[in-house]
Parts: structure tokens; sequence; C-alpha cells
């Protein structure tokens, strides 16, 4: 890794977007997520030795060897060269011409322009189920508390995953993007966050999901971070997700996705997020209000199937350490 591009880039990042970003005060996230063995996963586009844009990524290799995806996670331009930006990207798709290129956390003005150069783009879905035992929520907001939940009472077979048993459960996803080696590279072996990782079966039907419990001074939330399997195991998921929240005084669980079948979140009892309910999405610091988060993507390989979660890219770097 060149020590001289690296504070290049640090110095372009206090100059052109934030003075106190993580990434310019902690070297340890900036290598994390940036450090790729002799190389820096950014692309740099300058002139006399004076950068204009950079592009930070992170390729799906990062965790499983296999994958053919790269997010983009940091996109910035120089004031003074705003159009500069376009040529970054240009860089980063030539140079991985047949991997699938996807970003998650656009600003609004991003997603337009992603848009305008045949990027699909969206806006992520917000889903809750909200713990009733809770007398009074200071996470949360203005809940909907519905009278009576229906409840599936189907048997279930849960497993907690941890590194020294992750290795043991039988669930075939050698040919998915998310693999053993990624949820155990991405997530048990995470140097800043503890996640709880837990395998659910119904007959032949499995699918492993990711949570983070997420500690206030007077109270917890949970979220469900990542999923890979077979997305109709959420139709029997939702004694499970009432247990955890309860056992752990979470107020509420919520898994902001896109490309999860709607009608299997109803049937698991998880609400969509709408007014006047208010979830906060940063919690460092906490930001009590209603954020979307918008994302894009461009399909290079068939293999692809767009679902995103709130795991993917960068959307789960510290930004307080």
């Amino acid at each position: 890794m060149s020590t001289y591009l690296k504070n290049k880039i640090i110095n372009f990042i206090k100059a052109n977007l934030k003075k106190n970003h993580i990434l310019v005060k902690n070297s340890k996230v900036f290598n994390y997520y940036y450090n790729s063995e002799k190389n820096l996963n950014f692309i740099v586009d300058s002139k006399y030795g004076n950068i204009r844009s950079i592009l930070g990524y992170i390729p799906g290799s990062k965790y499983n060897k296999k994958s053919k995806t790269i997010w983009i996670a940091l996109w910035i331009s120089s004031k003074n060269f705003p159009t500069s930006g376009l040529r970054s990207l240009n860089k980063l798709q030539k140079k991985f011409y047949n991997f699938n290129i996807a970003c998650l956390g656009l600003t609004k003005q991003a997603k337009k322009i992603l848009q305008i150069i045949n990027f699909k783009t969206g806006t992520m879905l917000h889903y809750y189920l909200l713990n009733k035992n809770i007398t009074k929520y200071f996470i949360i907001k203005y809940p909907r508390i519905r009278k009576k939940n229906k409840v599936n009472n189907t048997f279930i077979f849960i497993k907690k995953l941890t590194k020294e048993n992750i290795n043991t459960i039988e669930i075939n996803l050698e040919n998915n993007e998310k693999n053993i080696k990624y949820f155990t590279k991405k997530y048990l072996n995470n140097p800043f966050y503890t996640y709880q990782i837990f395998l659910i079966r119904y007959k032949k039907i499995s699918g492993i999901f990711v949570i983070r419990i997420i500690n206030l001074d007077n109270s917890r939330a949970a979220r469900i971070i990542d999923f890979e399997g077979n997305m109709e195991i959420i139709k029997y998921s939702s004694i499970f997700f009432s247990k955890f929240i309860k056992k752990n005084k979470c107020e509420y669980i919520d898994f902001i996705n896109y490309g999860i079948n709607t009608e299997f979140l109803k049937i698991a009892n998880f609400e969509i997020l709408k007014k006047p309910t208010v979830i906060p999405n940063f919690f460092e610091p906490l930001i009590k209000k209603n954020n979307k988060i918008y994302f894009a993507y461009k399909q290079n390989n068939k293999l692809f199937t767009p679902k995103f979660f709130k795991g993917d890219g960068d959307q789960e770097r510290p930004n307080l350490l």
C-alpha cells in the first residue's frame, strides 16, 4: 500500500467532504475497507499531481473470492472539478467491465447521475417488528401497534452460528455471492461490531440472518443487517424475531431491504415504515428521523440478483469509534 497515495486521499477527503470524517481520523477503518494487499481500492482522477476526484470501492471478493460484484463506497469530486467524478466512474467500469457494479446509500444527486448513465436505481424498503412488551419507546416514535398479530406456530429449526460451528451447517450457498466464508469474514470476524448470526430452517427451506443490537443510554434496538437463502423462510420467522427482541429488551427489530417478497414480510407481521412512525437509520450520532436509502446497480453478470440489505457496501462502516 502506498502511504504517499493514502495520505493524499485522506487530505482530499478532509478538504472536500469532512475534516473529521472517520476515514480521516481512524486509520484502522480506512485500512479495513480500502486496503487490499499491496493496493488501495481507489480510482483516482488527477492532473499535474492534483487529485480531482476519488472513487473508493469494496470488491465482493474481499469476503468471497468467487464474488463478481464491486461496491462503490465513496465517490467525491473536487468542488472545482465536479464532473471529474464521472471520469473516475468510467475508469472503474473499464477496469471491472465484467463485474456487477452496485452502490448503496446514494445522495439524490448521485442517484440522478447514475440513472442518466443507465444504472438501475431505486429506494430501499424499511420494515419493522415492534416489541409490544415495552411500555415506553425512546428510539422509535409513533409506532403502529397492531391489536393482534397473526401467529404462525409452525415448528422451525433455529441455530446460532459461531466461528466454531458455522462450517458444519447444512445449507448450500456455494454458488451464492454470500456464502459461509462471506458471513465468517464480514460478520464473525468483524473488528468493529458484534453480530449474531442465525440459521433458520423449515423443512427444506432455510436462510441465514445477521442481526446487530444497537445499545443506547436508555434503550435498545435490533437490526437485521443481512440475509441469504430461500426468502420464503421469512414467512415462518415471526415467532423467532418476536422472542429475540423480547429476550434482548429491544424496542423493535427492523429490516431494510430491496428484493424481498413483501407478502412474506407481511405474513411475518413486519410493518412497512410510513408516517407518522419514525425509525432512525443513523445512530453514530443518533438522528431521530426517517432517511431514505437509495441504491443503484449495473448488471454485467447473469448470476447477479438485485437483492440488497443494510450490510451491503459500506453501510455498516462505523462513524464513531
